[in-house]
């Protein structure tokens, strides 16, 4: 896991971690599985639902549960750090915390 700094002011700091190596992976997985079922799909139906739906479908979620983006904003003028993620679904922000 390696964290990239994509913004470095004397303000305001932003790193950022993103998995590729697990998207990517699961991916492939996903299409692995979505190929083998289309094969399997001429001999049968049930094959093809059980490698491409349930295999592909796993795979699917996994990267939807998995594959989360993380940066953290350090704001010097503000006092303030905010962590932030972002999944394939939604967005979430935790919050920030500043110095008292």
């Amino acid at each position: 896991m390696a964290v990239k700094i994509t913004h470095d002011t004397p303000d305001l700091l932003i790193a950022e971690n993103t998995p590729w190596v697990i998207a990517v992976m699961l991916s492939l997985g996903l299409l692995l599985f979505a190929g083998i079922g289309s094969l399997v799909a001429s001999q049968t139906l049930i094959g093809a639902f059980v490698m491409a739906g349930i295999g592909g479908g796993m795979c699917l979620a996994a990267i939807c549960i998995f594959v989360e983006r993380l940066q953290v904003i350090l704001d010097a003028r503000a006092g303030t750090v905010t962590l932030r993620s972002r999944t394939i679904l939604r967005r979430r922000g935790h919050g920030s915390a500043s110095r008292a």
